[in-house]
């Protein structure tokens, strides 16, 4: 979960310095349809929004702390609210929604208790 966890944070993190900095161009359309036209903006919500609950959750599941699962459901939901308003908004797909979309069901899943995941830590 923490390795997981950290790869979206830091992905998310990039994405956001991206955004922030020019280096990742969403097209003209694109970011005529981000809020006040603004990547800076888009770029700041993704550091705040996602990718600081994922690195909290890096910190937790690293640590075992036991708010970690109840993290990991909040990340998750976080995460699969996040892709779904991002593809209402900017109105296109990427391969990396469907796949932060799973990672975020992952996290619900892995944070949920079920008894199959206790197999897995």
């Amino acid at each position: 979960m923490a390795t997981l966890a950290g790869l979206v944070a830091v992905s998310a993190y990039g994405g956001a310095l991206g955004l922030m900095a020019g280096f990742v161009d969403l097209g003209p359309t694109a970011t005529a349809r981000l809020p006040w036209h603004s990547p800076v903006l888009g770029g700041l919500a993704l550091a705040v929004i996602v990718a600081t609950p994922a690195a909290v959750l890096t910190w937790l599941a690293a640590q075992a702390d036991p708010r970690r699962d109840t993290a990991a459901v909040a990340v998750g939901l976080i995460l699969i609210v996040w892709i779904g308003v991002e593809v209402a908004v900017i109105r296109e797909l990427s391969f990396l929604q469907p796949l932060f979309m799973l990672i975020g069901g992952m996290f619900v899943w892995l944070g949920s208790g079920t008894p199959l995941n206790r197999l897995t830590r």
